[in-house]
């Protein structure tokens, strides 16, 4: 757990990744008027929640510990075309901003999967 509690980040690496989360954000709440955030679906928060803040990992450090020299695997820059998020809820099929994100749903349940084909 070296580093785990950020102690390997420095003030340069904070303060970039503050002013661009927060643009990111104000650019996001222009685009989703604040009666229609009210209605997403869990999956829609969390998709929507991953591309605005272009990171895997899109809490701040106090809620979730950084290890900063790996920091930038997590990173979405440039946004992709497809994101797989696997986790153990409902399948899901969501784009925002260009991107298509699904969760394939929870294979040890019902033994469903989703078979992506990429365009050619």
């Amino acid at each position: 757990a070296d580093g785990a509690a950020g102690g390997g980040m420095d003030v340069e690496q904070e303060g970039e990744g503050e002013s661009a989360a927060s643009e990111r954000e104000s650019k996001d709440a222009e685009t989703t008027p604040p009666e229609q955030v009210e209605r997403l679906s869990l999956a829609e928060h969390v998709v929507r929640t991953v591309v605005s803040q272009a990171h895997l990992s899109p809490l701040t450090d106090t809620l979730q510990p950084v290890f900063w020299d790996y920091d930038h695997a997590l990173r979405l820059t440039p946004l992709p075309d497809v994101l797989m998020l696997a986790d153990s809820v409902q399948q899901f099929e969501v784009r925002r901003e260009g991107t298509l994100a699904f969760n394939p749903g929870p294979f040890h349940l019902d033994s469903a999967f989703v078979v992506f084909t990429p365009a050619t």
